[in-house]
């Protein structure tokens, strides 16, 4: 489980500098994933083909809630408001995780989800800089909250993605759920990336770093292809209480790479507010350890 925790915390840093369209980096790192994953399904001659509608639709779903939509929301966020605070409100998704399974009547809304929510969103206006919302930088406001609106939006599909990664891991192998997931995003972003950008797609492209590649695609295989394994694996053998608290420390452990990696200051405000958001996931996860 260290392992999740620690890819989760490393990967937002190999993509947060590179100057190329979230859509176009989304693409490219589930390229790495579908790659690898087609190549294990060949050597093993693995069967991949589904006959039963309601789970290829989860699957479906599942591509287009998670690694397309999420991710490229997500890496947008980022590139307005930073690697720090994206990673922590996106990781808010644990309650809409369970707003979501309340509706499909997977489990209730408890007292801890109250609570959780109450100190992560204290957090999230603790960590939010007010001074971006001021009047006299009025050139801020519109992509500082734009940015912390698209954060809330990918915890939001992450969520979802958590919910139908549940159901899926109790009827299908980890390699087919992979292969589809990452199928389906890659559909989904190529969609996306033909009516906003075909025209700038090779420029952009062809302007991107060899190292800029490689992070793209390591990151891609770091947080689609391993992490996820490992999640998966967690889900299936001790449910999802472990996996989900381990995995919410991921905002600290990105601010404390992002200090040691680059040696740029953190402010006291954003520590707290995202200590705040990991503190309140965890609260909201204990529902699973405490019946209230």
């Amino acid at each position: 489980m260290n392992h999740h925790l620690l890819r989760n915390g490393v990967s937002p840093l190999l993509i947060d500098r590179i100057k190329a369209s979230s859509y176009i980096i989304t693409l490219l790192r589930n390229s790495a994933t579908i790659i690898f994953i087609i190549s294990y399904i060949l050597l093993n001659n693995i069967n991949v083909f589904i006959h039963d509608l309601n789970i290829l639709i989860i699957l479906i779903l599942l591509g287009v809630s998670g690694p397309a939509l999420a991710d490229q929301i997500y890496i947008a966020s980022m590139k307005r408001i930073g690697v720090n605070l994206s990673t922590a409100i996106s990781y808010t998704y644990v309650f809409w995780a369970s707003f979501i399974s309340q509706i499909l009547s997977i489990e209730n809304i408890t007292l801890l989800d109250v609570a959780g929510s109450l100190i992560a969103f204290l957090g999230l206006g603790i960590g939010v800089d007010m001074n971006r919302l001021s009047f006299e930088k009025r050139s801020f406001i519109k992509e500082y909250v734009i940015g912390i609106f698209l954060a809330l939006v990918s915890g939001v599909f992450w969520g979802l993605a958590t919910v139908l990664s549940k159901i899926a891991v109790t009827e299908l192998s980890f390699e087919i759920i992979i292969f589809y997931r990452s199928l389906t995003a890659i559909a989904i972003m190529i969609l996306i990336t033909w009516i906003l950008s075909r025209k700038s797609f090779v420029q952009e492209y062809r302007n991107l770093r060899w190292r800029d590649l490689t992070n793209i695609f390591l990151s891609g295989l770091l947080s689609f292809l391993i992490a996820y394994y490992f999640f998966l694996t967690a889900l299936q053998n001790i449910g999802v209480v472990i996996p989900s608290i381990i995995s919410l420390s991921s905002p600290l452990v990105t601010l404390t790479l992002y200090y040691l990696t680059r040696r740029e200051k953190i402010e006291k405000r954003l520590v707290i507010g995202v200590s705040l958001i990991t503190i309140g996931s965890i609260v909201s996860t204990m529902k699973y350890l405490i019946k209230i």
